[in-house]
């Protein structure tokens, strides 16, 4: 045990999610470390014993309140207990009805508690949680956050909707269904019913996936400026713009640098493997079977064998070993490389692409896959998709029946009607 204070506070910033700091001087004050930060709450039990039920009040976040502000809250949960009431009702008493903001805050805080503790089984992931609290921070909560429960009308989520719809109208769709998962908790709570959903009936921004594929010629462009990047030098590339954002300031500028060669591997082996970033990145050297070539991810879609290929395996043997990580953070060995975007925003400069996300290396995978004759079905395995309709995204690249069957159905209305000869006049023709 150790008192709660700024100090403690920062070492508990220093360890892994799920840490708590159980405060010496007031029993039941906690700090718990979370993935985005600091949360303050206050334990006790309802009831006698060992054995009796014990319940949680969520304080705040930390830069919300300071350790003392959380600490005097804690006080007042305390005081209501000594007298024999339990803390946790009262304030649900008190306060009768949740806010969106609050209810979302001690909701996303129950199912991040169970994704650290159980990551292979827990729904959501700990990267989606992280995704929702970004929503709320950034959109919803200065929009709705405010809001009882009970009082948010549909026209209120509507007009946000259609407000954050004139910049970003697939975000928007995104905190639609972001706010009915939590009117769906809520109702699962009693604090609202499933017919109230003010979601419900509102309509969403039709949404066009991102089908940008490499071509040959771009490939062999993309090829060249990694092995410039990790030999010569490139230089440095901001990040893109965000829709409806305009940089406050121009950006100091930076002499060339060479990207090291984990990094540049890793961006080759998302194009050979057609993976997403994080199943790259987070991948363990224990996970790997180079003999058999495949490795071994638990994903956002469950538990995925991906097949290496051989291409790929060559990378992955010429790689040194110089922790449990496939690619390791070049300033600690010790942690696995989070992301490679800042050197895939320079190469692609370079390579004269920056239209090209670096996700598109895994729809140009599958491009390639399905122009060559593989089935939706192999495509959709590959990939690790869990549901046919998101392959089916890939349809119109499967040409080679339909282009057969467009061309015997032209051929025999040719061979009937017949053709203009080119060579002949217009007044010879009939």
């Amino acid at each position: 045990m150790a008192s709660i204070n700024n100090t403690t506070i920062k070492s508990l910033l220093k360890r892994e999610p799920g840490a708590i700091i159980r405060d010496s001087h007031l029993a039941g004050f906690q700090a718990l470390r979370i993935v985005t930060g600091i949360s303050y709450r206050y334990e006790y039990r309802v009831g006698s014993g060992r054995s009796s039920r014990v319940r949680r009040v969520t304080l705040g976040r930390h830069g919300e309140l300071t350790p003392e502000e959380a600490r005097q809250r804690a006080k007042k949960h305390a005081l209501v207990k000594l007298n024999g009431r339990d803390p946790a009702g009262m304030r649900a008493d008190l306060r009768a009805m949740p806010t969106l903001e609050e209810f979302a805050e001690g909701y996303l805080a129950a199912k991040e508690n169970v994704a650290i503790k159980q990551p292979l089984h827990a729904k959501p992931k700990l990267s989606t949680i992280s995704t929702y609290r970004s929503l709320i921070r950034n959109h919803i909560g200065p929009a709705l956050g405010k809001c009882k429960l009970d009082q948010m009308e549909t026209w209120d989520v509507e007009r946000f909707h259609l407000k954050l719809g004139e910049t970003n109208p697939v975000v928007s769709n995104r905190c639609l269904q972001l706010i009915s998962s939590l009117w769906g908790g809520a109702a699962r709570a009693k604090y609202v019913t499933r017919a109230a959903n003010p979601v419900t009936g509102i309509e969403r921004f039709a949404e066009f996936g991102c089908e940008r594929f490499l071509n040959t010629d771009e490939m062999v462009r993309l090829g060249d400026a990694i092995r410039t990047a990790e030999t010569v030098g490139i230089p440095y590339a901001p990040p893109p713009a965000k829709p409806g954002k305009k940089a406050k300031h121009i950006g100091k500028i930076r002499p060339p640098y060479v990207i090291s060669r984990n990094a540049a591997d890793a961006i080759r082996c998302i194009a050979l493997m057609g993976t997403r970033m994080s199943e790259n990145l987070e991948v363990e050297w224990c996970d790997v079977d180079l003999e058999l070539r495949f490795m071994t991810r638990h994903t956002k879609t469950g538990k995925r064998a991906i097949l290496i290929p051989e291409a790929a395996v060559e990378i992955l043997k010429a790689l040194p070993r110089v922790g449990k990580y496939v690619f390791p953070q070049d300033s600690d060995p010790t942690r696995a490389k989070k992301d490679v975007r800042k050197q895939w925003y320079a190469v692609r400069k370079l390579a004269g692409l920056e239209d090209v996300r670096l996700h598109d290396l895994r729809h140009s995978f599958a491009s390639v896959a399905v122009s060559g004759g593989e089935s939706l079905f192999i495509v959709g395995k590959l990939l690790g998709h869990t549901q046919s309709k998101t392959t089916e995204r890939y349809a119109h690249l499967e040409q080679g029946p339909a282009r057969a069957a467009v061309e015997r159905s032209a051929g025999r209305i040719h061979a009937a009607i017949g053709g203009r000869d080119a060579s002949a006049s217009p007044e010879d023709q009939p």
